[in-house]
């Protein structure tokens, strides 16, 4: 049942001339679920006039980033240090098992133990690093509830798995697409960009979370495009910013070494909730948009894809035959 909250506020937004969409995103901003907000449009009789549904300006973006961050920067960050300290406790132990492997002088029951024990960290480390992953979109997709951060992990057990296999298969196109000479990568890797919050959001996985992320982009590739160079250029230049402080520290060897690393840690660490929050507002907002008509049906798109990224991979396969010989 629609909460009348929701309902007061629809009709008293369109009272005052409001559109939809920017009822929409006032909701979303405000932590409401997107299928609640849609069922309290849909049964609110709509007005004769509507305005113009547009994308949001990058700068409005990212200050709605801003604000969402600084509101759940603690959730956000206790739920990222969970890969971060397995990815610290995986290194740990595959340094031990180098120095097994040392100790025991190349011993091969000893060796194969330690390649078996790496290859069960790697797989567990990969696992809860998208476990996490999945926590992270669900406490912003279900902000307004304020989630605890046991049930936040409970919650995206289930959207594990999906999440690798669509991740692994957008990531083997968009390789492909690289390989077959840089564009058609880039232009997948855009189009592709929203399957990870399609598997959370819409339940769908694999191939039907690529297909559903291409229709969201199709028609305004250009935009979302340069939505995502944005948001590089400010992690870029947050970056840089970043070692120059450093390097007016003056440190050097093991130290400097040292230094070098807790900031890298802490500026992924502090960055990653940002880049999440951006990427998936963005996702939010062209979910809401009116779709454009596409060249290509969902089959051919399909189709497409498969045929660029295998082009890709053969090439990469005749690469490495001529290497081989000679």
């Amino acid at each position: 049942m629609t909460d009348p909250k929701i309902r007061e506020y629809i009709e008293k937004e369109r009272k005052q001339g409001a559109s939809d969409l920017q009822i929409r995103e006032a909701l979303v901003a405000n932590g409401w679920k997107i299928d609640e907000i849609e069922e309290a449009l849909g049964s609110e009789e709509r007005p004769q006039t509507e305005v113009a549904i547009e994308m949001p300006g990058i700068l409005s973006l990212l200050k709605e980033s801003l604000r969402l961050y600084g509101e759940q920067f603690s959730r956000l960050l206790a739920i990222a240090l969970v890969p971060a300290v397995t990815i610290i406790v995986a290194v740990a132990l595959l340094s031990v098992c180098v120095g097994l492997v040392v100790m025991s002088g190349g011993n091969r029951i000893v060796l194969a133990g330690v390649v078996l024990l790496a290859i069960v960290v790697i797989v567990v480390a990969v696992l809860i690093s998208f476990w996490s992953n999945a926590a992270l979109v669900l406490a912003l997709r279900d902000r307004r509830e304020q989630r605890h951060f046991g049930e936040l992990f409970r919650n995206a057990r289930a959207l594990v798995v999906p999440l690798f296999t669509t991740s692994l298969l957008s990531f083997v196109f968009v390789l492909g697409g690289i390989v077959f000479f840089l564009i058609p990568g880039i232009i997948l890797a855009v189009l592709l960009t929203f399957a990870v919050y399609a598997v959370v959001y819409d339940n769908a996985h694999n191939t039907a979370a690529l297909l559903k992320s291409r229709e969201l982009v199709v028609g305004r590739w250009w935009k979302i495009f340069w939505y995502l160079v944005i948001i590089a250029v400010v992690v870029g230049v947050i970056q840089y910013l970043v070692g120059v402080l450093f390097d007016a520290v003056g440190t050097s060897g093991e130290e400097a070494s040292l230094v070098a690393s807790i900031l890298n840690f802490c500026f992924k660490l502090v960055l990653v909730p940002f880049v999440t929050i951006y990427s998936l507002l963005l996702y939010e907002h062209v979910r809401f948009l009116p779709p454009k008509p596409a060249k290509r049906s969902s089959e051919a798109a399909k189709r497409w894809m498969v045929a660029v990224s295998g082009a890709g991979y053969i090439i990469m396969l005749i690469f490495s035959l001529l290497n081989l010989v000679g």
